[in-house]
């Protein structure tokens, strides 16, 4: 499975299982529809394009290519820089590791929800 399909497979449920319900989820992505265009045409380049199909800002693909076909993830709850250089010292040793999945972003730098 490529990166961006599992990327979408885990917003896809989650809008579905959202404690607010369903229909609050997708009443929240229309009005983020409706935001982008009041927007004047010089800042929707800026606009986060993500936001249209995905209502969790701390969800997203922060680095790296999407397509990558993701075998092997290192998967943990706060990803910071030990755990990736870990997962670099790996790679450099012949362990496959396609991507890394954190919980909490926050070590991350911003995502682009927060740019």
């Amino acid at each position: 499975m490529v990166l961006r399909q599992l990327y979408e497979t885990s917003v896809r449920p989650g809008i579905a299982l959202a404690p607010r319900g369903p229909s609050l989820m997708e009443a929240h992505l229309a009005r983020v529809r409706q935001e982008f265009g009041a927007l004047p045409a010089r800042r929707r380049p800026n606009f986060d394009q993500e936001r249209h199909r995905n209502p969790f800002g701390d969800v997203r693909l922060l680095v790296g290519p999407e397509d990558v076909d993701a075998h092997t993830i290192l998967l943990g709850t706060t990803i910071g820089l030990p755990e990736l250089l870990s997962a670099d010292h790996l790679r450099e040793h012949g362990t496959r590791v396609d991507a890394v999945i954190a919980h909490h972003t926050t070590n991350m730098g911003k995502p682009r929800a927060a740019r």
